[in-house]
């Protein structure tokens, strides 16, 4: 049972299974507390990852465009957005530092693939290397 609002009284009374309960009133959320509550909570069930990783090996990198291919062989075309994080062998590089045949995992936002977030050259990481030799 829920109490939508609050009166300027200090104490709340209510019946429970017969016996009388007093309630402090800051114990009550108002109906504004629990809407933002509600939303907050579908806000999380709803939210999606906010980025996407592709594994595949650098064919170009010119400025702040990268052409990749995947495993499959198939070629992506990229952007660098101009907060972008790289990462070369787990050391912060810049972009003139990743060449082709580098194997990458590219870091997209979920919904622009296009816009690379972040972009890691994993050359010395076997693990990594298995996915894209």
């Amino acid at each position: 049972m829920h109490v939508a609002s609050v009166g300027r009284s200090k104490h709340l009374a209510r019946k429970a299974i017969g016996m009388t309960t007093v309630i402090e009133e800051k114990d009550i959320p108002t109906v504004v507390e629990e809407k933002k509550l509600l939303l907050q909570d579908a806000g999380v069930r709803n939210q999606k990852s906010p980025s996407k990783n592709y594994d595949g090996r650098i064919v170009s990198m010119i400025g702040d465009k990268l052409v990749m291919s995947s495993k499959e062989g198939t070629e992506y075309s990229h952007t660098l957005a101009a907060d972008a994080k790289l990462t070369c062998d787990g050391q912060v590089c810049k972009s003139e530092n990743l060449k082709p045949g580098h194997k990458v995992r590219v870091t997209t936002k979920k919904d622009e693939r296009n816009v690379v977030i972040g972009i890691e050259s994993l050359n010395k990481n076997a693990e990594f290397a298995q996915c894209c030799s």
